[in-house]
């Protein structure tokens, strides 16, 4: 399946974030931008074919629980 291509929005908090992820051994998601996680989730979509409620609705419970 060739469509458009996701661009992944990327500056130093995200790779800051990352690293505080690894080392907490948690998931933080709240601090990445809308752009950013907009583009995650039509990354998962495309790689998944997830609808896009159920995409959502697991990211928030991500960012609740700090899963």
């Amino acid at each position: 399946m060739a469509g458009p291509p996701v661009k992944m929005p990327w500056d130093e908090l995200f790779f800051a974030l990352k690293i505080k992820n690894e080392h907490a051994g948690r998931l933080g998601i709240k601090p990445l931008s809308r752009q950013y996680k907009r583009s995650l989730t039509e990354l998962i979509r495309i790689l998944t074919e997830m609808e896009q409620r159920h995409i959502r609705r697991a990211f928030r419970q991500a960012g609740r629980r700090h899963a």
